[in-house]
């Protein structure tokens, strides 16, 4: 990714290229904005600019006001560098200054001197935003192309996927193509064709998207035109101007409220066909095998008590009904262990937990795979937990601090479901505002072992890696290593 700092002094570009080129970025530099502009004109792919505020010839906002301009769209339209988003590095932070820049297209401040890190971590928000909403779908109706741009490089940092409508109408056109992807709608009040009120009006009686979360931005302070706006269908309301933070808590909010909704549609949905699932292999298992298999048993029960003189077919015999009894004892075991299985919480495996056990956790978003490292886990002194989700993993972490302490997390580093990066970021922080010691063992699992798997791992904490599909070796070298010994009757 390439990244163009903007800056007249250059040792703050020298800072700038220390902190990001480590991070993998590719870096141009500009001494100026004159010369910003011309690169951002002439480099093609640009990602991300810095930009300083106050530089000679042109300053920050005059580049902002420059992108604006119509006659230079096209020569960012030519190097592919159209709505690039623009990080305002500045000594002189105030509230006019942030909503000026915001209101010119800024997507976020650092401010000067910014410590190590601090920069960094603004342009991973922007360029790898945080992926637990990447499936969410917002719609920003507004018939202000500033307002609109103003609030697309605010909320770029969520991941969300992002659809823009300039009027009611042509929003309302959208939803109904799109009506089962759009997981929030942020509207203005006042547009030239139809009204965020009708419009809101609509999605709630014309389209039944009752639960659909739906935000008003207007400038009307009026108790009672509020009051109406929620009669209509108003899920929430925003007084203009607004900064950049307010929007983003809201918004934090309702998507979060909005990710746990359809998790637990998702999450029924699977159960629905895990016990359809039972449906199917309990009737194979009544009707075909079971039978079958008792046949087999008592055909050879019969023959072996008849008085051959061979010893070897005795022998043959024999071996049948034996190893026709142990397929019969390994499908009841399934059946039974499907029936637990289906049959049980999402979080499940509590059990009692003494002293001299270790208590794990397993984030695991698939139920096969959960299952299937508990089954090696139980031959080791623990107690199991079991997580399905980020906040069912984050729930058990909480109630843990307060009671029995987790020992060890197995988390699964592939799935959306999980997020695990951002789930161990929340469980770090969890620990610090408990002023809890954390002596957790956090264990990755992953299909692929990668040089990208394995930096990730260790910016997060990761002690060890286990690949999928897990074997019972592999998970006793790592059991091993952290002290943990296997149950005395295995």
């Amino acid at each position: 990714m390439k990244i163009l700092i903007v800056d007249d002094d250059s040792l703050i570009r020298k800072i700038i290229r220390k902190e990001l080129e480590p991070a993998g970025f590719e870096i141009i530099e500009a001494h100026d904005g004159k010369e910003g502009l011309e690169k951002l004109s002439t480099v093609k792919n640009i990602d991300l600019v810095t930009l300083d505020m106050e530089m000679p010839v042109m300053n920050g906002f005059e580049v902002l006001s420059w992108l604006q301009k119509k006659e230079f769209s096209s020569r960012l339209e030519f190097a592919n560098n159209t709505d690039v988003p623009v990080i305002l590095v500045t000594a002189n932070d105030t509230r006019k200054v942030r909503d000026k820049g915001f209101n010119l297209g800024a997507s976020n401040f650092v401010v000067k001197p910014f410590s190590k890190g601090e920069l960094l971590n603004a342009v991973n928000k922007i360029l790898k935003p945080n992926d637990y909403f990447q499936d969410l779908c917002v719609l920003i109706v507004d018939d202000s192309k500033t307002t609109r741009k103003f609030i697309v490089s605010s909320i770029r940092e969520l991941g969300v996927t992002i659809y823009e409508a300039d009027d009611g109408e042509t929003a309302y056109s959208l939803l109904k193509k799109l009506k089962n992807q759009i997981d929030l709608i942020i509207s203005d009040l006042n547009m030239k064709r139809m009204d965020g009120d009708e419009l809101c009006r609509n999605v709630r009686t014309k389209l039944g998207l009752t639960n659909l979360p739906f935000i008003f931005l207007s400038a009307n302070e009026d108790r009672n035109v509020i009051l109406q706006l929620f009669k209509v269908g108003a899920t929430d309301y925003i007084s203009k101007p607004f900064i950049k933070e307010e929007l983003l808590a809201r918004m934090n909010v309702h998507l979060a409220h909005r990710k746990m909704n359809k998790m637990q549609i998702q999450t029924i949905s699977e159960l629905k066909a895990m016990k359809r699932l039972k449906s199917v292999v309990t009737s194979l298992f009544t009707k075909d095998l079971r039978p079958l298999l008792q046949s087999i048993i008592d055909s050879a029960k019969h023959v072996a008590h008849q008085d051959y003189k061979s010893n070897n077919l005795d022998s043959i015999i024999k071996n049948i009904s034996s190893s026709s009894q142990a397929l019969l004892y390994k499908i009841n075991h399934i059946y039974d262990e499907l029936d637990r299985t289906i049959g049980a919480k999402v979080i499940s495996r509590k059990g009692t937990h003494s002293n001299n056990q270790r208590k794990v956790l397993i984030a695991e978003s698939k139920k096969m795979d959960s299952l299937l490292l508990s089954k090696l886990i139980q031959n080791f002194n623990c107690t199991i937990e079991i997580a399905t989700n980020v906040m069912q993993t984050i729930e058990a972490v909480q109630a843990s601090l307060n009671d029995v302490p987790i020992d060890m997390i197995f988390i699964d580093i592939d799935e959306p479901e999980i997020n695990a990066i951002t789930t161990l970021k929340t469980i770090k922080q969890m620990f610090e505002e408990h002023q809890k010691i954390d002596k957790t063992i956090i264990v990755a699992m992953t299909k692929t072992l990668s040089e990208s798997v394995k930096h990730t791992c260790e910016i997060s904490g990761i002690v060890d890696i286990l690949v999928k599909p897990i074997k019972r070796l592999q998970l006793k070298s790592v059991m091993d290593k952290h002290a943990v010994p296997l149950c005395n009757s295995s």
